[in-house]
């Protein structure tokens, strides 16, 4: 029989002390209201869902992404690894505090202790190899995210461009076609010489087929992208 204290109890510290002990079914049943309250558990379950609906963004844009042929890109206000990078920053956290206050009582609530104990390592494990997987994608993200230094120009008539700063050592500047609402096509890539080009100061304006992109002395003639 298991004797549990509910003075100020932590999940975790609980598990640990419940898991190493036999605990009879109706004991652990017993026990559960006081190991997870109702609000707890809805609080849980609410982090989880965010949790979830994160990941899937993360999977549909990347998998959307990956879709599109060479020279096209994904733009809805940020670009595509940024808005993966959100879902990402989002998403991990809210799987922490969603499962801390599930995942220890449920585990400890286990009545047979060496199913227990198996069970709480092998969750122990999980969170583990999550932790590092997402820490993973984190970094990666974080650097291709940030490195994208764009801006998006509209014309009067609706239609835009994407104005990218490609290189470090070679400034230079690729420029982004609309082709359909959050979808862009390279136009046409050029050199700025030994200065960063000006991709905050543009603006644009239609010339039949093609667009005028101005961005302080530059003026370049944008034609259709190449669907």
């Amino acid at each position: 029989m298991l004797a549990i204290h509910m003075g100020a109890w932590n999940p975790w510290n609980l598990y640990w002390k419940i898991r190493w002990y036999p605990m009879p079914a109706q004991t652990a049943r017993a026990a559960l209201p006081k190991l997870l309250t109702q609000r707890t558990f809805q609080w849980g379950v609410a982090f989880a869902l965010i949790s979830a609906a994160s990941a899937a963004c993360f999977a549909v844009l990347g998998a959307y992404g990956s879709s599109l042929p060479p020279g096209q890109i994904f733009h809805a206000g940020l670009e595509q690894t940024q808005l993966m990078f959100i879902a990402l920053t989002v998403g991990g956290p809210s799987a922490a505090i969603g499962l801390f206050p599930l995942v220890p009582p449920l585990v400890g609530l286990i009545p047979v202790g060496w199913v227990r104990v198996v069970m709480g390592s092998m969750v122990y494990v999980a969170i583990l190899a999550a932790a590092a997987l997402w820490a993973l994608y984190f970094l990666m993200l974080f650097l291709v995210a940030f490195s994208f230094n764009s801006s998006k120009v509209t014309a009067e008539d609706g239609q835009s461009v994407i104005v990218a700063q490609q290189g470090v050592r070679h400034p230079g500047y690729r420029i982004y076609r609309q082709i359909s609402p959050f979808i862009y096509g390279a136009s046409l890539s050029g050199d700025s010489g030994e200065r960063e080009f000006p991709t905050q100061h543009c603006t644009l304006a239609s010339q039949g087929p093609d667009l005028v992109l101005s961005c302080d002395e530059y003026t370049i003639r944008v034609p259709p992208a190449p669907e």
